[in-house]
């Protein structure tokens, strides 16, 4: 049995203190903490679980002897501190996106992490949509044959943000390919694995009083070698669409996929010739479980999963810095 701390009882922090108190087979207390004590009382009220417990400061919480692992939800610019923080407690992390942009503080928690035996991860729970796990096992099972492209778009109208931190690059360090964006640089990742090169550009056309972009383009290309023509990823992410949605493709060179999440949930595959189409919507909705089971599992076992949590930690910051480089020079940059 796991207890887990939180930090930061927000909209997304009280998400995964109702997904931490479903697991109750592997989850036994889950101890809380916000600075804004209404926000830490209302998660009290809304929840009413002898399971649940708040603590007087983030602190008491991290200190705490009891506590394994610390779910972090909180602004990005508090997230690289948590982590050290967090890491330098002996606690296993798992971070909103995203953790950071610099890479060499990437470096910084990765070097902690494995110092002291840790797991170190980005909220990620998007790869857990049932249409994209559907989506993983049509490529892993080989039906899409070799894979030459990744497309995807995500989008909200960016209204739930308006005039907030989200707006303020001192303390957001990015706009939109930081925040709903970075959904897709993990599914990108997970597809076609680690990227070589990123041609970046970004925007601010509807919300012009923000400090960062509103609209976000990456091309990602993976290295091509001899007889290996790679993959390449084309993300677009905005905040200035009608509603929020989520549609990847997959091209490969025996078929193709597609999955849109929005008002439903669907995948559409056409593979030897044939189509096929999933209709996902009524499934239960359990993305935030399966990512923190999977999680806890990776901390039961550190020696098998450190190193490729580290590398995917390194190889997400690699793509964020990339962009933010590339978009700045007007040129494509080497990762």
């Amino acid at each position: 049995m796991w207890t887990v701390g939180v930090i930061g009882t927000g909209s997304f922090g009280q998400k995964r203190v109702q997904a931490l108190l479903d697991l109750a087979e592997s989850v036994d207390d889950v101890f809380i903490f916000d600075q804004d004590i209404s926000s830490l009382q209302k998660t009290l009220t809304v929840h009413q679980s002898s399971r649940l417990h708040s603590m007087r400061s983030a602190e008491e919480l991290l200190a705490h002897p009891k506590v394994d692992v610390i779910c972090i939800c909180t602004p990005n610019f508090t997230h690289a501190e948590y982590c050290l923080q967090a890491l330098a407690h002996h606690k296993h992390v798992l971070c909103e996106k995203p953790i950071t942009r610099d890479v060499k503080i990437a470096k910084k928690l990765i070097r902690k992490a494995k110092k002291n035996n840790l797991i170190i991860k980005a909220g990620t729970n998007h790869r857990y949509f049932p249409s994209v796990q559907e989506a993983l096992r049509l490529y892993e099972s080989g039906q899409l044959g070799e894979l030459h492209s990744f497309h995807g778009s995500i989008g909200t109208n960016g209204e739930r943000i308006q005039n907030t931190w989200f707006w303020k690059k001192e303390l957001s360090a990015g706009g939109t390919l930081l925040d709903n964006g970075h959904h897709l640089l993990d599914l990108a990742r997970l597809f076609c694995g680690k990227f070589s090169s990123c041609l970046g550009h970004s925007s601010t056309r509807r919300w012009k009083a923000s400090e960062v972009e509103d609209y976000a383009v990456a091309i990602f290309e993976t290295e091509q070698k001899a007889n290996v023509p790679g993959c390449e990823a084309v993300l677009r992410s905005s905040w200035r669409q009608p509603h929020g949605y989520m549609e990847i493709e997959l091209w490969g060179s025996k078929g193709a996929v597609q999955v849109s999440v929005g008002s439903s949930e669907v995948l559409k595959a056409m593979i030897d010739g044939k189509q096929s189409e999933q209709d996902f919507s009524t499934h239960p909705k359990t993305s935030l479980h399966q990512e923190l089971t999977r999680f806890l599992l990776e901390c039961a076992d550190v020696q098998t999963y450190i190193s490729d949590t580290a590398d995917h930690l390194l190889s997400l910051t690699e793509m964020i810095d990339g962009f933010y480089t590339s978009q700045k020079a007007a040129r494509r940059i080497s990762l």
